[in-house]
């Protein structure tokens, strides 16, 4: 079975290698970017399972990658993951589909038990998928 594929996207390169380095140890895959367009293009170019997402960067902010995922690849989870700490953009990033908020600073062993909860989350909304399309496919289109 492979490794779950994440990506870190945070304009704090210290916090980007620091998060690389604890979740590779943990047998997850882990690429990070710094900016919201790097994001994009990576989501476009890449298969992966999770996103740890900042919301402060340069070029595109956290909450268009936000709405770029939701839009483009729902089942994609996405953690938000950033030093904002009011309720009020919790609750707009959970709006735009973010899995979970967790503010800055943050315990590993929390973001971990975060993590392995969205990934379960996301294999079976997946295995979810899966079987309504088998089901709608073997069930007549009419009731009589």
């Amino acid at each position: 079975m492979k490794n779950p594929r994440l990506l870190v996207v945070d304009d704090d390169k210290n916090l980007c290698y620091l998060l690389k380095e604890e979740l590779g140890n943990e047998n997850l895959d882990v690429d990070a970017v710094y900016d919201g367009r790097y994001a994009i293009n990576k989501i476009k170019g890449k298969y992966y399972d999770l996103i740890l997402l900042d919301l402060e960067m340069e070029e595109i902010s956290g909450e268009k990658v936000l709405q770029f995922v939701n839009d483009n690849y729902p089942n994609l989870q996405v953690i938000v993951l950033t030093g904002r700490t009011d309720i009020r953009t919790a609750i707009e990033c959970i709006k735009l589909g973010a899995y979970d908020f967790i503010s800055k600073p943050y315990e590993f062993e929390h973001l971990l038990v975060i993590i392995r909860r969205a990934l379960e989350h996301k294999n079976l909304v997946e295995k979810n998928e899966i079987l309504t399309a088998k089901i709608n496919s073997t069930i007549p289109n009419k009731i009589i």
